[in-house]
């Protein structure tokens, strides 16, 4: 097992994840650190340059890294890198034909609300039980970008409410924990 912190290796790579910026890495270490030596699966949607791909890599050295983004850069990686939407259901199903069932899923994808709900939507039963889908950036919302802030509420009620008085349905019970810190939910599959 390597002695280096995630965040110390999101600072070598570069990634607004680190400390520097936007300071996710600290907490994923926080969440992550039990799975850091498996053979996890990853997804990350939205991979800009790739640096948190490389970060992903250094950190799940036995793990299966994949990035999904509208445009590909040019990687030098080893994280297998896919083509296609995040708001194109079609795009999605060919994904997750791809990766299947995985651990992580980050959505830094668009942070456009439409975009976000559509990935949640579609992909979180694609999450291995104990896994977790991340939805970051989610300050975003408060500029109207981003998640709907009473779809996250809509979320927190069918979490909490066995009764189904809520409205909502249950197709989410299989939901565990609704984490939210510092411009990120984090939700653990149960």
């Amino acid at each position: 097992m390597s002695t280096f912190s995630l965040d110390d290796i999101a600072l070598t790579h570069g990634t607004d994840k680190a400390s520097d910026v936007h300071d996710f890495a600290s907490r994923y270490d926080r969440y992550f650190c039990h799975l850091r030596d498996e053979e996890i699966s990853l997804l990350e949607l939205g991979i800009y340059q790739g640096a948190s791909l490389k970060m992903w890599e250094d950190y799940f050295l036995k793990g299966k890294v994949f990035g999904f983004d509208i445009q590909i850069p040019r990687y030098d990686g080893e994280a297998t890198l896919i083509q296609g939407n995040q708001s194109n259901l079609d795009d999605l199903a060919d994904l997750v034909a791809l990766t299947g069932q995985v651990d992580i899923i980050i959505d830094d994808g668009s942070h456009l609300h439409a975009d976000q709900v559509t990935s949640f939507e579609c992909l979180w039963e694609y999450v291995k039980s104990g896994g977790y889908y991340v939805i970051e950036d989610i300050h975003t919302s408060y500029g109207g970008g981003g998640i709907d802030l009473d779809y996250l509420y809509g979320l927190i009620d069918r979490v909490n409410n066995s009764e189904d008085q809520s409205g909502y349905g249950n197709e989410y019970s299989d939901i565990a924990e609704l984490i939210f810190s510092k411009s990120l939910l984090i939700m653990k599959k149960i």
